[in-house]
């Protein structure tokens, strides 16, 4: 049995300093005074990778609190402070935490502030997005009955427009929608090659460049591709 004042002056929750999960000190797998604090972990895994490096652990730290919670030790994580509580996280990833909002380097996603608000605070992604989508909508249905008009019987629009004019009007459609829309996907894409962390935004971003840059190129230069590609015309189909 503790002493009742050490047991008093456990907190009713701490952060594991390696995986950032939420420990109960009474439940916790193992605890460590390091620097004059204890620390309490969820495994033995994470204490004894905290024993081999504490400094390296405290670093990666997605946040530490003081086993008294009437204090806040001024312990650094990532180079910000604990007390602030503007930071954000990941939410697949917690081990990357910023000063100011951004995208996670791992999987490109936004992060979110870590302190949980109760005031209605605008999201500016969720405002940008909206306005692209909204946009892309507006520009997609137009496009996505051209494309599909082979398909209704008789097919009246190819007696009213030529094909190969409704192939520029699918181009126009098409790329401020692809460009302008898309373009948040297509930066996460090269970041994650960059940071050498393959994520969906490479797999969004890679599909829709190959389409459209196939479609531009066919439209462009259909001469280029073997007759095999080419409809009576002389076109080459494209996937706008």
């Amino acid at each position: 049995m503790l002493p009742q004042k050490q047991f008093e002056d456990k907190p009713d929750a701490a952060i594991d300093p390696v995986c950032g999960m939420t420990v109960q000190p009474e439940k916790a797998a193992g605890s460590f005074d390091y620097d004059g604090q204890i620390y309490y972990f969820c495994s033995t895994h994470c204490l004894n990778k905290f024993k081999a490096n504490p400094e390296s652990s405290l670093k990666q730290a997605v946040q530490i609190t003081d086993p008294r919670p009437t204090a806040v030790q001024p312990q650094q994580t990532a180079g910000i402070p604990v007390g602030d509580s503007r930071l954000y996280t990941c939410p697949m990833h917690p081990q990357i935490v910023r000063d100011k909002p951004g995208n996670c380097p791992i999987c490109g996603m936004a992060l979110e502030p870590r302190t949980v608000s109760f005031a209605d605070e605008e999201n500016p992604e969720l405002v940008d997005m909206t306005r692209r989508f909204w946009v892309g909508v507006v520009l997609t249905v137009p496009l996505l009955l051209i494309a599909m008009s082979d398909f209704v019987p008789g097919n009246p629009l190819e007696r009213i427009v030529s094909m190969r004019s409704l192939g520029w009007v699918q181009f126009v459609l098409a790329t401020p929608v692809v460009i302008w829309g898309g373009w948040p996907f297509f930066v996460r894409g090269w970041q994650s090659i960059m940071n050498r962390s393959l994520n969906m935004f490479t797999l969004i971003g890679l599909g829709v460049a190959v389409a459209y840059v196939f479609s531009v190129i066919a439209k462009l230069f259909p001469e280029i591709f073997p007759s095999s590609f080419r409809d009576a015309a002389g076109g080459v189909p494209v996937y706008f």
